[in-house]
């Protein structure tokens, strides 16, 4: 596709056949930055590879990441054509980059434009990163953007002035930077439950005038980058309010996944995912200053995959773990690193800290978020609802709450509790709780499904209003707590009697060892204990705890690494 360049030099750029494509190149929008996209579509696209593959990304617009880019590349086509003579250390740093995007080069193509000078169809030459794009072959991507490390900005780095370095820096503190080491900046095709969350917005709309889709962004935006880590990942794969408007519905269960088997399998890959680039991280031979860079997970939220014994292995393929966002990035080498004084050596790790730190508590919060949800093999005991009224920019309000035995019930009706004592009488909620049998090739014995009616009689919490915003929480616990997860509803507007009509899935495991056995290739033997995996994975995170998960993962990378 492309034409090599000569490794050593760092000008050179890697050419693509612009013939290769269907051109003029279709403008599609700006990302999260300023850099425009355009569709690409290949003439002829390999076996087993779509058309639209590639996506392009306007070069004026990322002159910042070209180069990271073209390092990647040539790293990438030196060790394949086994030139050790300019590999040699930094073949180390391979694993590491394969979570990079993939790239092929710059294009230079054609930009179709609108109809303009009396009428005739004007087009202009646009240079284009060539890069993989994440929505092909899915009908509707789920994503999140996650912002990494516990800073994300320096001043005097990569053209970044000291006022807005320091500004950056205030962000960092009133986000999920500073608590986790990473932070929530953007998600595509997320589920009814938080989008209506977000778009609630209630203290803007008590201004009185409707806000302008700008500012509801920006207080999404908020929102988001407040947000834990486990919350995220339970937003990331909750599916019960996913439509599969493609697919006979009849079909779900027999002949294709059901949505909690899709879950099962992303929240496992994505975990896998997460603790291999963790350990490439900690493997890496010289340390990274990669300020600014994103995460990218994702996969297919619009459709159930058939059963066969190639859909696991597919659907697996299709699950989206990716570096990017090298805006303010370096690539570090053996060349450059040993290159470097004392004190710029010292300033790398620093940041190479922050971000493996960032990376070892995103690792942990997917493992935790796996194991609570999808670990339980000896079912569930109680179910709480908690009813909540939702609020933009302060702490929620309790409403409300009730705790049942899971068990078969057609038709309950429970009374929400509350108050100082919280014995008052809140409203009650209808519910009912039946078992559904997971199909026999499943990693899932099956799951309890709880369904949340209907609340009544709930009481005022926007006092302006004169109502509530409610949304009800659905936590479960284990015999004993040993496991223990949660999901919730849509937030309805100014409702004190809210028609949830939602089903939630409980499952039950076969068996406890998907998630060991990731541990186990990553040599990490201890954490097959269930001891060990019971203090990391189901205890609340503290100092120690945090430290034993990363020393493990740093130890798995040395290992691997000698081997």
């Amino acid at each position: 596709m492309a034409t090599k360049p000569d490794p050593q030099d760092s000008a050179e750029r890697t050419d693509v056949d612009p013939t290769l494509f269907v051109l003029p190149a279709q403008r599609l929008g700006v990302s999260g930055g300023t850099a425009p996209f355009f569709a690409l579509q290949l003439r002829d696209p390999p076996p087993g590879k779509s058309a639209d593959r590639y996506i392009g990304k306007d070069l004026s617009h990322a002159t910042d990441e070209f180069d990271f880019y073209e390092k990647i590349l040539r790293l990438r086509q030196a060790a394949e054509d086994d030139r050790e003579s300019w590999v040699g250390p930094n073949r180390a740093l391979l694993p590491l980059l394969e979570y990079a995007f993939e790239y092929a080069g710059v294009l230079t193509a054609q930009e179709a434009t609108d109809e303009s000078d009396g009428g005739a169809n004007e087009e202009k030459t646009i240079d284009l990163l060539v890069m993989g794009n994440l929505r092909s072959g899915k009908q509707k991507l789920r994503m999140l953007d996650l912002k990494m490390g516990h800073l994300t900005a320096q001043g005097g780095w990569q053209g970044k002035t000291h006022i807005r370095a320091a500004r950056q820096n205030v962000m960092d503190a009133a986000t999920n930077s500073t608590t986790e080491g990473f932070r929530l900046e953007g998600f595509d095709g997320m589920p009814d439950a938080i989008k209506s969350r977000l778009e609630t917005a209630d203290v803007l709309k008590l201004m009185g005038e409707k806000p302008s889709p700008e500012m509801m962004k920006k207080v999404a935006r908020k929102a988001m980058q407040v947000m834990k880590g486990d919350s995220i990942l339970s937003h990331f794969t909750d599916v019960h309010l996913d439509g599969y408007d493609n697919i006979d519905i009849s079909e779900i269960g027999t002949e294709r996944y059901t949505p909690t088997e899709l879950a099962e399998i992303v929240l496992h890959q994505t975990t896998k995912q997460l603790l291999g680039l963790a350990v490439a991280c900690h493997g890496a031979p010289f340390p990274q200053k990669w300020i600014g860079s994103s995460i990218a997970l994702g996969y297919d939220a619009g459709t159930l995959p058939r059963r066969s014994p190639s859909s696991e292995e597919a659907l697996r393929a299709s699950v989206l773990c990716h570096v990017f966002d090298w805006g303010r990035s370096e690539l570090n080498t053996h060349e450059t690193y040993d290159a470097m004084t004392e004190v710029e050596k010292e300033d790398r790790k620093k940041f190479w800290g922050y971000y493996c730190s960032g990376v070892d508590r995103l690792a942990l919060c997917s493992a935790r978020a796996y194991w609570n949800r999808f670990g339980n093999t000896g079912g569930w005991s109680t179910v709480t609802f908690q009813v909540k009224d939702y609020d933009s920019i302060s702490a929620d309000d309790f409403m409300g709450e009730a705790t049942v035995a899971v068990s078969p019930t057609k038709t309950g009706q429970c009374l929400l509790k509350g108050g100082l004592l919280g014995k008052a009488s809140m409203g009650t909620l209808s519910y009912s709780i039946e078992w559904h049998d997971a199909p026999d090739e499943s990693r899932l014995k099956g799951w309890w499904r709880v369904h949340v009616g209907q609340g009544t009689g709930l009481p005022i919490k926007d006092h302006l209003t004169k109502s509530s915003d409610p949304y009800c929480l659905v936590y479960a616990r284990s015999s004993g707590g040993k496991f223990k997860f949660h999901q919730t509803t849509k937030t309805i507007e100014k409702n004190l009697n809210p028609t949830w009509d939602e089903s939630f899935d409980l499952p039950v495991a076969r068996s406890e060892s998907p998630l060991k056995q990731e541990f186990s290739v990553l040599g990490i033997d201890d954490f097959t204990d269930p001891k060990v995996l019971k203090q990391v994975l189901n205890d609340d995170v503290d100092k120690s705890s945090f430290s034993s998960w990363s020393s493990r993962l740093e130890k798995s990378a040395r290992s691997l690494s000698e081997d």
